[in-house]
């Protein structure tokens, strides 16, 4: 997992996802005419920062590119974007400009308070600095649709700015056609939506991106390798091992999840013409973006809407208002949970690149609606009251067992479990209500069902009045949502071989072959042996997607040890399966053994495949057996 490439309109969205997430349409555009558009604000007097030569050469590659991410996008021009290099002290001062007239001190002070209530803030920690931090270490270029301003951030160098120019250009010119500052106004308060509404916003440059790459393979490699520039690298996993993973974690998803959801989108279509329609109807929460199949598969996953049963402030009695209500989509609770449950305490792993914490992440996953509501009143501690639906019982139990054992924990010593009481048909757990004193006070915790309801924090005489009021909580079923529970699973259980845990399959193509779990690196999660011909074949699983450039740039030493022939001559774009791939032939190792590499990217992930053999005849002879192994791989999504 890397830093962002570039970041739209980083303040308020960012910021205000952030916050949230923390605590647990558009017209044709065939119908907008170019005087419907505003006119661009003039772009401000540069500060002290990069010479006037490099800002001209920068602004001579962004008009190079206006027509190139018109063509791609299948959109024209109404009006020119002003464009400009500044440094990173310059994009720090203009981001932070952004938080004072956006993020105005009331709301901040209001989630800042909140954040430390919950744990997730430290007394001494700088919310607005350390993610700031963050984005300037990541940040490369950034598209304001407010000021209609593109910048792009000094650290790279010539051509190897431009995919990252074509990218700000894609936002800038969606702009014009969908709003984006209007699109995601609606949702500030609203980090579920607010993902999913920036999902498509960077899945869509970033296709766009990659297309461009795709067209100038020469390009994207001097883009891959600048991208692994060391010390950038260094700076990047500085600022990520001092910053909790929630705090950027929704960011970094953005241009991880919205490509695959866009690549998934354009199966089957035109880019212009399946993004505008996504752009017209598109995802509403987390869980739709990072599990594609709840949206595209034949039965669609809709959140359910949570109501109160009625006003909660009155009903916690004299004195008491209401501070703030928030949804709280699935990766909200995930990363909620890995602050409290993972051992790098909420912290990026960057040696594994995983983040949340896998039992997080399990017990996130049955999400199917949630919501927080935050009382106050005037020197007593914040009420915390949660609502959370989730898909089955067993995902229903997970998740409460996660949210206690995550308590314990916020708690530390202060946490005292006074009462836990479970009922039972069968073997199946239906109900389960705990009570236990923290830090804030006494807190009641209830499973029934499907759902999850807690009051935290609440004096005895408060819980007796709003108990009964949080405990008639309203869960609406979207007459949309017609998934079923292991709808996803259908295709991983008709796999010869299955790793459930992983969630991935495989079905060899002819006899003769055998898998097993497991490989020669920790990511390995099978190798197929075909024992006649002599054949092994090593699967790895990386859970993003990452152009064949990019990883033959980052391979290549390793492989050049490994191969004293390897020429690094890859065979060209084809489809593997539902991937784009290529075959890369590796040549002869140190031991005599002939070798090749299958890289496959899309939907989310991509697989680095080895093929190892005694002659280049076999290899010849089996590939097209290799590449339907290949093929044949089903994943989870």
């Amino acid at each position: 997992m890397t830093a962002p490439a570039s970041a739209s309109r980083p303040a308020r969205a960012a910021l205000a996802g952030l916050a949230l997430a923390a605590l647990l349409g558009g017209l044709p555009a065939s119908a907008l005419r170019a005087e419907d558009a505003p006119a661009p604000a003039p772009a401000p007097a540069p500060a002290e920062g990069p010479s006037a030569e490099e800002r001209a050469a920068i602004k001579a590659m962004v008009d190079e590119l206006r027509a190139e991410a018109a063509r791609i996008r299948g959109l024209e021009w109404k009006f020119e974007v002003p464009a400009d290099l500044v440094s990173r002290k310059q994009m720090r001062e203009d981001f932070m400009k952004q938080v004072d007239e956006e993020y105005p001190p009331a709301k901040r002070d209001r989630d800042i308070a909140i954040l430390r209530r919950t744990g997730l803030l430290g007394p001494d920690q700088d919310l607005i600095g350390m993610f700031m931090d963050f984005m300037e270490a990541g940040v490369a270029g950034y598209y304001d649709p407010k000021k209609k301003h593109l910048r792009i951030v000094e650290g790279l160098a010539g051509p190897e700015q431009k995919p990252t120019i074509l990218h700000e250009l894609i936002h800038a010119l969606e702009d014009q056609y969908y709003d984006l500052e209007k699109r995601v106004k609606p949702y500030e308060d609203d980090s579920d939506r607010m993902f999913a509404e920036k999902c498509i916003t960077e899945g869509s440059a970033e296709h766009a991106r990659a297309l461009y790459e795709a067209a100038h393979p020469d390009l994207a490699a001097v883009f891959a390798r600048a991208r692994e520039n060391p010390k950038a690298a260094e700076a990047q996993m500085k600022a990520l091992s001092r910053v909790p993973a929630w705090i950027f974690v929704s960011t970094l998803l953005h241009y991880q999840k919205g490509p695959a959801f866009a690549q998934r989108q354009v199966r089957g279509g035109t880019y212009p013409e399946r993004i505008h329609a996504l752009y017209q109807s598109g995802p509403v929460s987390q869980e739709q973006v990072l599990h594609p199949s709840r949206w595209f598969g034949p039965r669609q996953d809709w959140p359910q809407k949570v109501e109160a049963a009625g006003d909660l402030a009155r009903a916690a009695g004299e004195g008491w208002s209401q501070l703030h209500a928030l949804p709280a989509g699935e990766l909200d609770l995930a990363l909620t949970l890995d602050f409290f449950l993972s051992p790098m305490k909420g912290k990026f792993n960057i040696l594994t690149g995983q983040t949340p914490f896998p039992r997080a992440e399990a017990a996130a996953k049955g999400w199917d609606a949630g919501y927080t509501w935050v009382l106050e009143k005037k020197g007593a501690p914040l009420v915390l009251v949660e609502a959370y639906a989730f898909d089955t019982p067993a995902d229903t139990l997970e998740a409460t067992q996660a949210l206690l054992d995550a308590a314990k924990k916020a708690a530390g010593n202060a946490f005292k479990e006074r009462s836990s009481q479970k009922q039972a048909e069968g073997d199946v757990t239906t109900s389960w209500t705990v009570e236990y004193d923290n830090q804030h006070g006494p807190c009641r915790l209830e499973m029934r069902g499907l759902t999850v309801l807690r009051v935290d924090g609440a004096a005895p005489e408060v819980m007796a009045t709003l108990w009964p009021v949080v405990a008639q909580t309203r869960f609406v079923r979207d007459p949309r949502d017609t998934w079923q529970a292991g709808d996803e699973d259908a295709a991983l259980l008709a796999a010869t071989f299955q790793d459930k845990e992983r969630g991935v399959g495989i079905t060899p193509p002819s006899k003769g072959w055998t898998v097993r779990a497991g490989g020669n690196n920790p990511r390995s999660f099978a190798t197929a042996t075909h024992a006649a011909e002599g054949v092994e074949v090593v699967f790895t699983l990386i859970t993003q997607e990452v152009p064949v450039a990019q990883l033959l740039t980052m391979t290549a030493g390793q492989l050049k040890k490994e191969f004293p022939a390897y020429e690094a001559k890859p065979s060209g774009p084809q489809a593997v399966g539902n991937h784009d791939g290529q075959w890369i032939p590796l040549g002869t190792d140190t031991a005599g053994n002939v070798a090749a590499m299958v890289l496959a990217s899309g939907s989310g992930r991509t697989f680095v495949v080895r093929i190892a053999t005694s002659s280049a005849e076999v290899l010849e002879k089996m590939r097209g057996e290799v590449t339907l192994l290949l093929e044949s791989v089903v994943t989870r999504e």
